[in-house]
C-alpha cells in the first residue's frame, strides 16, 4: 500500500513490541514528517519476502529486543528498521562508471530522514549519553545482480556524508573516518553530540545471519539499526517474521519451506 508521494517527506523508522499472539511477527511502525526534498514515493509493506532481507530484519529485531543498548522512541519502541530500495539501471554496471549522487539521490534522502529521526529519538531516550551509533547495512551481489545498490550505497562514504547533510545541514561536521565508521559532531541545543554511522555490506547467504551481522552488532555496538535490500520499489517493511528461516545447532539457515514460528 502506498503511503503517499510527497515533495516534503521525513521518514522515521521505529519498532513496536513483539506480539506473538496478535500478529505472530515483529511489527514495525513508521511515521512521516516534513523535510525539503524532491518527490519521493515510499510504500509500506508487511511482506519482507521470506528471504535474506526478511531474515536480517528478523535477526536484528531479535537482537534489539534483548539489548539495553538499542534505543527507543517516545513510545518505548526499539529503533530497528528495514528499507527495501528500488532496483535501477546499474544492477549490472561496472562500479565506477556512474555517478553516486545520481544513482542514490532518493536513497540518500530517505536514509538522511531516517537518521535524523533516530537521532532525535536517541536524544530523548538516552539523553545522558554524549555519543551515539547507528548501524546501516546493505547486501552484496545475488541471483545474477552484480552491482547491488544497497552494497554500493554503504560502500561509498560520500553517500553517508550526503545523507548527514540532508539530515542536519550545517549543524553537522565530519570528524573522523575509520574502517567503515564515520563520526560526525552534531550541534544540538548549543552542545555537541557525536554520531557515528557504521556501514556494513553483507553476503546474501546464511553467513550474513550467523557471523557478519551478529559480529557487526557486537563489535560496533549500535544504538539503532537500519538494514537495506533490493525490492520492487522503495518500501519500509513493517513486519518481520521468521518465514523461510530455521535455527539449529549450526545457527540460522534459509529454508524456503519453513513456515513462520514467530
Amino acid at each position: 500500500m502506498t503511503i503517499q508521494a510527497v515533495k516534503r517527506v521525513f521518514l522515521i523508522l521505529t519498532l513496536l513490541a513483539f506480539v506473538p499472539q496478535a500478529q505472530a511477527a515483529y511489527i514495525c511502525n513508521f511515521n512521516l514528517h516534513t523535510l525539503e526534498s524532491e518527490s519521493v514515493e515510499v510504500f509500506q509493506s508487511n511482506n519482507a519476502g521470506a528471504y535474506y532481507c526478511e531474515h536480517a530484519f528478523c535477526v536484528n529485531v531479535q537482537s534489539a529486543t534483548y539489548s539495553s543498548r538499542i534505543g527507543v522512541d517516545s513510545n518505548g519502541e526499539k529503533l530497528v528498521g528495514f528499507l527495501h530500495v528500488q532496483p535501477d539501471e546499474h544492477l549490472f554496471s561496472p562500479r565506477g562508471t556512474y555517478s553516486q549522487g545520481k544513482r542514490h539521490q532518493k536513497t540518500r534522502f530517505i536514509m538522511g530522514a531516517a537518521i535524523k529521526g533516530y537521532f532525535a529519538s536517541l536524544l530523548e531516550s538516552q539523553a545522558q549519553m554524549e555519543s551515539y551509533k547507528i548501524l546501516i547495512t546493505g547486501y552484496d551481489k545475488f541471483q545474477g545482480i552484480t552491482n547491488n545498490p544497497t552494497h554500493d550505497f554503504v560502500s561509498n562514504e560520500e553517500n553517508i556524508d550526503a545523507a548527514m547533510e540532508i539530515a542536519f545541514g550545517s549543524k553537522q561536521q565530519r570528524v573522523s573516518s575509520v574502517n567503515g565508521e564515520v563520526a560526525y559532531a552534531i550541534t544540538t541545543d548549543g552542545k555537541y553530540k557525536l554520531l557515528t554511522i557504521g556501514t556494513r555490506s553483507l553476503p546474501v547467504s546464511d553467513q550474513a545471519l550467523n557471523s557478519n551481522l551478529p559480529d557487526a552488532i557486537r563489535t560496533f555496538n549500535p544504538n539503532a539499526i537500519i538494514s537495506m535490500g533490493v525490492g520492487n520499489h522503495y518500501a519500509v517493511e513493517i513486519r518481520a517474521t521468521d518465514r523461510g528461516l530455521t535455527a539449529g545447532s549450526n545457527g540460522f539457515a534459509h529454508d524456503p519451506n519453513s513456515p513462520p514460528k514467530h
